[in-house]
This record gives C-alpha cells, structure tokens and sequence, in this order.
C-alpha cells in the first residue's frame, strides 16, 4: 500500500500525508499528517482516499467511517463545565 500511496493521494499530498499503519485484522488504516492545516484536507478526503483503496485493492478497506478528531488541548485539566445558570 505504501508503494502506492502517491497514486491514491496524489504527490503533493502524499509529501503531507504518511501511512502509520494497517491493521489487517480490524482492516484499519491510519495516516497522518504533518500539520493542523493538511489534517484537515486528510479529514475532508477521507472518504475519496478510502474508496480510491477500495478499487485499488478490494477487501483491505472496511465501510467509510469519519476519522477520530483529537480532543480540544487542555480540556481534561479545566475539569467538567458548570452549568448554565437559570433566567432570571
């Protein structure tokens, strides 16, 4: 998959985009990428890459799912939000 990484996303793209790894037996991919903005352009063609997967090599690549986004920094040290106060 690898070799034919390039192809699939494109030069430009797979210049920002590196495979992590493939899990064969839960068919998962991940790739990242080298910064905030071309993670975002890796989530908006998530779906395109794992499709262009698909046809290239069918049965690696299990049904389209929307990749994980990771959590806001510094939210787990602000604690829990208080709650909305009542109208007065």
């Amino acid at each position: 998959m690898r070799d034919r990484w390039p192809t699939v996303v494109g030069a430009e793209a797979a210049a920002h985009w590196h495979l992590a790894g493939y899990d064969s037996t839960t068919r998962r991919l991940r790739a990242v990428a080298d910064s905030p903005a071309w993670a975002a352009q890796l989530r908006l063609h998530h779906r395109r890459i794992l499709t262009d997967l698909e046809q290239l090599r069918p049965g690696t690549v299990p049904g389209h799912r929307r990749p994980r986004r990771p959590s806001r920094r510094g939210a787990a040290r602000r604690g829990p939000r208080r709650p909305a106060r009542p109208p007065r």
